[in-house]
């Protein structure tokens, strides 16, 4: 980890002081399937600690609490489990005790768990909004593979693209 030397301002003085912080930190969470179709919901509390210390600075990490509920909506009229087609909803609220609250709103269609269309929205953000993707996830001589491809609008500033190819051996 190494020191670091510091000018103290209320002593007038150079010293040297430890270049880490340690604290325990605590996230707690739960997902819930009440019974109705695949309905499920989740709650979260992130960063749960005392106070920091980092040289002669306390601070506090942003105690983050989220909800989120999604649901396919195409069980609401046929629950077959073969049916190779889903339509995922989502919605979760993000509230940090530091910032405002957030809220994210999304769409997933997929055929047979392979083939994916994706769009969303994040709602109360300064400059990001809508968001649109594609995937594929399958297989290749016992290999798993997923690409994917996501473009982020960010309102003044350039839209993001962004591309993903994983392989699990």
């Amino acid at each position: 980890l190494g020191k670091v030397t510091i000018y103290d301002e209320v002593l007038n003085e150079e010293r040297d002081a430890k270049n880490s912080v340690s604290n325990v930190i605590i996230d707690v969470g739960t997902l819930f399937y009440p019974g109705f179709n695949d309905l499920r919901y989740g709650v979260a509390v992130r960063n749960f600690s005392n106070q920091s210390e980092y040289y002669d600075q306390r601070f506090e990490l942003p105690l983050t609490f989220d909800f989120g509920v999604a649901m396919d909506l195409l069980t609401l009229w046929n629950d077959d489990a073969r049916n190779p087609n889903k339509l995922t909803a989502a919605f979760d609220w993000v509230h940090p005790r530091d910032f405002k609250e957030v809220q994210h709103l999304g769409l997933e269609y997929s055929y047979q768990e392979t083939l994916f269309l994706r769009g969303g929205y994040k709602f109360r953000y300064d400059e990001e909004g809508l968001t649109a993707g594609l995937g594929y996830q399958g297989g290749y001589n016992d290999n798993d593979i997923k690409l994917e491809y996501v473009y982020s609008d960010f309102g003044l500033f350039d839209s993001v693209n962004r591309f993903t190819l994983g392989v699990a051996f």
